[in-house]
């Protein structure tokens, strides 16, 4: 027995989506067994089904519900209680759920549901909660192991159920079998035609199928009842639980009866009461035998007393016709037939029989050499003998059905069969860099095998098609690397022998003397370098050849040649300081490859010094005269940038005999910050210098005015303009009474000016004097009061 909690039922059948449903307690329910499905054949979606067509029923029987009553759930993942990581539910089991769910739809003229994923997921967690706690329940205690929030709303909302091995728990929904059950409940959910959408969860055997769904309004049947009316399958007969249910509100069966005729006559009945909850019509026929081959067995069911707004209408009559499906389906192989294993003499082969059609179909092997069948060679297995080589073997699978026609399909034939061959192989090392192979192959009671073998050494064929001789074969390998090697030998095979590989063949090879190698460093300059290099071998004369000098992992220079042992290297362009050097004798032919590392210094440049003056001998201009020096004697070339800033203001200004110079003119007075550096040469290093210094300004002047009236109406003034620095200064003056100019332009010569004016206004006047400046000079003025004469 499993335990099933009985299914939701509401409050009324107009629930709206989203009230919270009433809850019963846990009821038991038996587990269908599973029915076997056609092997190799997928789950198809639901398909309109006439039930009233039993072609029509027996196909969607063998093409919808066999093959997906036949997906079963995976084990969960070791430590899933432990993790409580619900995980989620296979794409074929989910879709084999949900066309179980709309082929029982489709056979009730209900219309199909999809599943929601969001439903799908948190039914997930209810059924983990189920799995964990080895029980089940519509409201699970937050205590429960992998309690969860969602967990718990989907078991509020759910069909639950254990015990089910994976899609087959639809049909126990529609069973609903067990003393708990007696109103159906499970059953009315898959019914229920205003429900659109579901979802679904499964953990090994715990189930919840999210049924409080997503509802809409649809033209579904006023009544449904299970078995259907029209044509049903024998196998989905729920065990004499029939049912009748209206879905229109206006409709009450709570005083209704029901008798049924079967073939035999009238079934004793057993009503169960009307649950409020459901108003479901359920009533137990008792055992009911299913018929068997072309035959059907009809049962008219009547239910009289069904109430419409209160008042009693006509009684309602329907017709349950049961048949054998299995006996609208034909015998066939859902596959070929496959042989495994190798076809050589000794080894086993194994057939592997297709899938039938009909479960219960039984299977018997018949194995073949040529045309004519091997005596005694019944079995799923077939053990090869000498006297099968040469021969193609096959085997004929034959599958038998009560009631039909035997069906036989054969295996495609082996290859032909051949002997197994062994081959073995020594190695020896006759000489410096030399393997000496030797090769026998044989295959038992066959003659001495021909053909070709290859040689590998590690996976690598180093010599192809070695020919055979009456099973012998030799090949010498030359300019092998010195040291260990293992050599394995690969035989293709012949029309009567298979192919064979030996197991690796160790050999130790000989070669080169080792090298000695003597590096002596010279550096006689900045970034010069000399190696002189001796390259010795025991035993050996002095050997010529080739080496090649590496800065880490970075070729310096050319590689240079070696003339008796001895060589020298040289370079004129290493960064000063320490080098860590790898000296690599190539080898000859008598003389291994060898190298030796060393440390060197390489001579660094000298360091510069550099000395600026600056000199501003007039307004805006500058002068910088750059000195550099090394080990105290002038730098001979190289170049000198001045920048200001991030601006060059002067570049490539050549260094001849450590001197070099700049001069701009034109500069803003006042300070400036010079950058001057010097490029530096193949002796010296590089060097810069930062100075800030003052370019000149313009001076100011001071002038003075002397103001006279010589005779009436007639003003003279002196102007006198000095400047520090300044001789015979020039330029032109303005003058002007308030806001009116007298005159303008009047020249200054030699530091002074004369302006007259006659026809003036007797009295006071003030007269301004403004100097426009030159270009050593900034501008100036001065006033002066003449009293003019009447």
């Amino acid at each position: 027995m499993l335990a099933i909690p009985r299914a939701i039922p509401v409050r009324a059948r107009s629930l709206a989506l989203g009230l919270p449903l009433l809850l019963t307690a846990l009821l038991t329910l038996d587990a269908a067994p599973a029915q076997a499905a056609p092997a190799g054949t997928a789950p198809a979606a639901a398909a309109a089904v006439d039930p009233g067509d039993r072609a029509s029923v027996a196909a969607a029987y063998r093409d919808v519900y066999l093959p997906a009553v036949a997906v079963r759930a995976p084990e969960p993942a070791a430590g899933t209680t432990t993790s409580c990581d619900a995980g989620s539910t296979p794409v074929v089991l989910q879709n084999a759920t949900r066309d179980l769910v709309n082929y029982f739809r489709a056979m009730s003229g209900v219309g199909p549901v999809t599943f929601d994923a969001r439903f799908s997921a948190k039914a997930q967690k209810a059924a983990l909660i189920g799995y964990a706690n080895g029980a089940l329940s519509h409201t699970p205690s937050s205590r429960s192991t992998c309690w969860s929030s969602d967990g718990a709303e989907a078991a509020a909302s759910s069909n639950l159920a254990l015990g089910y091995g994976g899609a087959d728990v639809v049909r126990g929904y529609m069973d609903d079998a067990g003393e708990g059950n007696l109103a159906a409940g499970h059953r009315w959910w898959l019914q229920r035609p205003r429900t659109l959408t579901m979802g679904n969860g499964t953990v090994g055997g715990s189930n919840a199928l999210w049924v409080a769904g997503d509802s809409g309004f649809t033209t579904g049947p006023r009544y449904t009842s299970w078995p259907s009316a029209g044509y049903v399958p024998g196998p989905l007969e729920p065990g004499g639980r029939w049912s009748f249910t209206t879905w229109d509100p206006d409709y009450d069966l709570s005083r209704a009866t029901v008798a049924v005729r079967g073939p035999a006559g009238d079934l004793a009945v057993r009503p169960a009461p009307v649950d409020a909850a459901f108003g479901s019509l359920v009533f137990d026929v008792g055992t009911i035998a299913r018929p068997a081959g072309a035959a059907t067995d009809a049962y008219a069911v009547t239910v009289t007393g069904i109430l419409k707004r209160g008042e009693p209408i006509t009684p309602y009559r329907y017709t349950v016709t049961l048949f054998d499906p299995a006996a609208d389906i034909p015998l066939e192989a859902a596959g070929p037939v496959t042989v495994e294993g190798s076809p050589l003499a000794g080894q086993t082969l194994r057939a592997t029989a297709p899938g039938w059609s009909l479960p219960g179909t039984t299977t018997t092997y018949q194995w073949y050499r040529g045309s004519g069948p091997l005596p005694g060679a019944t079995g799923a297995t077939l053990l090869l003998a000498p006297g099968d080589v040469g021969e193609r073997v096959s085997v004929a699978v034959t599958g038998t059905a009560p009631g039909r026609d035997p069906l036989t399909v054969s295996s495609a034939p082996t290859s032909v069969v051949r002997a197994p061959a062994t081959v073995e192989v020594t190695a020896t090392s006759p000489d410096q860099r030399q393997v000496a192979l030797d090769v026998t192959v044989t295959a038992g009671a066959e003659p001495a095998p021909t053909g070709t073998v290859d040689v590998l050494e590690d996976g690598t064929v180093v010599a192809p098609g070695v020919a055979l001789t009456a099973g012998r074969a030799d090949r010498t390998l030359t300019d092998v690397s010195p040291g260990s090697h293992r050599y394995t030998v690969r035989f293709a095979g012949g029309p009567r022998v298979g192919a064979a590989s030996t197991t690796a063949a160790a050999v130790d090879v000989g070669g080169p003397v080792a090298a000695e190698l003597d590096v002596e460093p010279r550096s006689t300059a900045p970034g010069r370098l000399a190696l002189d290099v001796v390259v010795s071998a025991a035993g050996e004369s002095a050997p010529d050849g080739r080496l090649e000098v590496r800065d880490g992992g970075r070729l310096v220079g050319t590689t240079t040649s070696v003339t008796d042992g001895r060589a020298t290297w040289s370079v004129t362009d290493l960064a000063p300081g320490d080098h860590t050097l790898t000296v690599r004798w190539l080898g000859s032919t008598r003389v291994a490859p060898a190298a030796v590392t060393t440390v060197v210094t390489v001579q660094d440049r000298a360091t510069a010094a550099l000395a600026v003056t600056p000199t501003s001998t007039s307004v805006g201009a500058l002068t910088l005269a750059v000195a550099v020096d090394a080990a105290g004697a002038p730098v001979p070339g190289g170049t000198v940038t001045v920048t200001e800033g991030s601006r060059t203001v002067a570049g490539g200004l050549p260094v001849v005999a450590g001197r070099a110079s700049w001069t701009a003119k034109g500069l803003p007075s006042g300070a400036h910050t010079y950058t001057v550096s010097f490029s530096g040469t193949g002796a010296v290093k590089p060097a810069r210098t930062t100075l800030t210094t003052t370019v000149k300004a313009k001076v100011t002047p001071t002038v003075t005015l002397k103001g006279s009236s010589p005779s009436s109406r007639k003003a003279t003034v002196a102007v006198t303009v000095k400047a520090s620095g300044q001789t015979g200064l020039g330029g032109t003056v303005t003058v002007k009474e308030g806001s009116r100019t007298l005159k303008k332009g009047l020249a200054v010569t030699k530091g002074r000016a004369t302006w007259t004016a006659t026809g003036l206004t007797a009295g006071k006047h003030t007269y301004t004097v403004v100097y426009a400046g030159t270009s050593q000079v900034t501008s100036g003025s001065a006033k002066v009061a003449v009293t003019v004469k009447k």
